[in-house]
């Protein structure tokens, strides 16, 4: 038997049987990435981040207001006066200034819009604006179902 055909009948060396390992590892690596991502990881991403819009939709609005009673003339980038403010006025300023984006729908620019609704699945990941009264009422629903109550988030700020 020649040297050549023992090398071809040995097969792969240690070396390369330690690359196509290297390999072998680092692709499984990649797909438990994505896997975890997005099955695990992704999804209480997008509630938490949902979750953070809401919270600081509530702040902005009652920080905004805030400044009226402490002598200012203008809110929310000088759209809103404060001798005229309403609710209808906040939310509309809010709508306009606010830009964080809906993360379970990336598809839709923005995450804040005028709606009273926090209960159909379709209202996931928005931050809705209403008024009632002198009130802007802030719901939100975080994750599917949003008719489940656990999944709801709802605050009010008074406009006085």
């Amino acid at each position: 038997m020649t040297e050549e055909n023992q090398i071809k009948e040995r097969g792969p060396g240690p070396f390369m049987m330690s690359v196509y390992i290297i390999l072998f590892l680092i692709i499984g690596f990649v797909l438990f990435i994505r896997i975890y991502d997005k099955f695990f990881a992704l999804p209480a991403a997008k509630v938490a981040a949902t979750k953070v819009i809401h919270a600081q939709t509530v702040k902005y609005i009652s920080g905004e207001l805030n400044k009226c009673n402490l002598n200012e003339t203008s809110i929310m980038n000088n759209t809103v006066m404060c001798s005229e403010i309403n609710s209808t006025n906040i939310i509309q300023a809010a709508i306009n200034l606010l830009t964080d984006k809906n993360p379970h729908n990336l598809d839709f620019p923005k995450a804040i819009r005028s709606s009273g609704s926090n209960t159909n699945d379709e209202d996931v990941g928005y931050v809705n604006l209403s008024s009632s009264g002198p009130n802007v009422i802030i719901k939100s629903c975080n994750k599917t179902p949003c008719k489940k109550e656990e999944n709801q988030q709802q605050n009010t700020v008074s406009v006085k």
